[in-house]
Formats: C-alpha cells, structure tokens, sequence
C-alpha cells in the first residue's frame, strides 16, 4: 500500500510536465503503478489521455499483457497492432512480443481444438451404432 501511495502521488507530481511524455523512466512509474492497482485498465486510461509513451513500446506491450491476463485476446490484439502501427521504439521488441502473443493464441487454439476432438469422441462413444 506504501508503495502504491507512493505511486500515485510520483506520477501525479510529474503529470503535467512536458518533458516526462516519452520519458521510458516515467513510464515505468505508470505501469508499476497499474501493476498494483484493482483496475489496471484504468491507469492506461490515464496514460493514453494525457499522451503518456505514445510512442513507447512498454506502453503497448503493458496494457497488451494485461488484457491478455483478462482474456480479453481481440482487444490484446489490437493494442500490439497499435503500437506498431505507431512505430513505438523500440519496435523489434513489440514485435518480438507480439510474435510471442500470437503463439500463445495458436496454442490456445490447438488446445482448444484437442479439448473439442475428446470432448466429441466421448460423445460419439455414447452413441448407439445406427442399424446396430
């Protein structure tokens, strides 16, 4: 809890200061607080209204990994393509964790399709043989 007032009142000190924008430094203060706050989304509300690290790629790749966690995979998708579509630097890393974030989904997906082949393998097995 110390921590996190300590948070607040760190990226509400330098908010309207200019220079700290693109500041990855000050960034990090923002996700760091997003980590430890009940709504994380709503911080990045906050970043992205004020203009925070719009061309940082720790922006995209923070809010990115909390909607993942959420399930929210559309939206995740859509911040990682923001990012690039931004040019966020550095972009060799947002895309090496976007290409992590679509492998995740093609295993998901493949688990998903396992699950599904059993689950209708068993109901197949339940099934009477038609003309038997």
């Amino acid at each position: 809890p110390a921590l996190t007032a300590f948070l607040r009142k760190f990226t509400a000190a330098f908010a309207a200061a200019p220079r700290y924008k693109d500041d990855p430094r000050y960034l990090r203060a923002w996700v760091a607080l997003a980590d430890r706050e009940e709504d994380p989304l709503a911080v990045f509300e906050e970043v992205e209204k004020c203009g925070f690290g719009a061309r940082l790629a720790l922006r995209f790749e923070a809010k990115a990994v909390v909607l993942e966690g959420r399930r929210e995979f559309a939206r995740a998708d859509a911040v990682y393509a923001e990012g690039m579509r931004v040019g966020a630097a550095p972009l060799e890393r947002l895309q090496r964790r976007y290409e992590e974030f679509q492998g995740r989904m093609q295993r998901r997906v493949e688990r998903q399709k396992r699950r599904d082949a059993k689950r209708h393998a068993k109901v197949r097995e339940r099934r009477p043989e038609a003309g038997a």
